[in-house]
């Protein structure tokens, strides 16, 4: 049904941003805007609904504005390891695995393929990596993929990272991985780090 006209108003006054392009607003069934909507299916990995949100939108590539929690799209589908959900993204939309999260706080910097490394899914950090992802590339706490790996405790991601040659000791201002382990205490991953001689 209707709203009244006062809901409206409220709602839009406590909003003191300016509106968004009306084409965000696409109306997706049921599901609140595409604004919302994306993000959430990305998240939980429903390529249907995701691509059925991103043809709503004038323009494809708006998707990649949209968050949910500080994190856009290809970085929740990469957090969920939801690799059909981040290969539609990067190869049919253009997605960039190395684009920094547009939220602030503990997620400013933080790239697609970092947040892949916290999935546990070593076939999603495997893709991102072959797309380009930046192994040295620090977030705005100084955390690379590997330290993303270490700090979950994903055993297989960390080992897979170091398989691949990604430097163990690299530090950028917040310690090494191991040193984010050891606080941490994620044994099994401090022995994987040792084992290939973390400092």
């Amino acid at each position: 049904g209707s709203h009244p006209a006062t809901a409206s108003t409220s709602a839009s006054a406590r909003r003191p941003m300016a509106p968004p392009a009306p084409f965000l607003y696409a109306r997706n069934s049921g599901d609140g805007t595409s604004q919302d909507a994306a993000p959430r299916a990305a998240f939980e990995g429903d390529l249907q609904r995701l691509r059925g949100t991103v043809k709503s939108l004038v323009d494809p590539r708006v998707v990649f504005s949209f968050e949910m929690g500080g994190l856009g799209v290809l970085h929740l589908a990469a957090c969920s390891g939801h690799l059909e959900a981040c290969k539609y993204l990067v190869e049919e939309l253009g997605g960039d695995v190395n684009a920094p999260a547009p939220g602030v706080g503990d997620f400013a910097g933080v790239t697609p393929f970092m947040t892949s490394a916290q999935s546990g899914d070593v076939s999603t950090v495997k893709y991102l990596l072959d797309r380009g992802g930046d192994v040295t590339k620090a977030d705005g706490q100084g955390r690379t993929v590997l330290h993303h790996a270490a700090c979950k405790g994903s055993c297989k991601v960390t080992e897979f990272l170091l398989s691949k040659g990604v430097p163990v000791d690299i530090d950028c201002g917040r310690g090494t991985p191991l040193h984010q382990v050891a606080t941490n205490e994620k044994d099994k991953t401090v022995k994987i780090l040792l084992e290939h001689h973390a400092d």
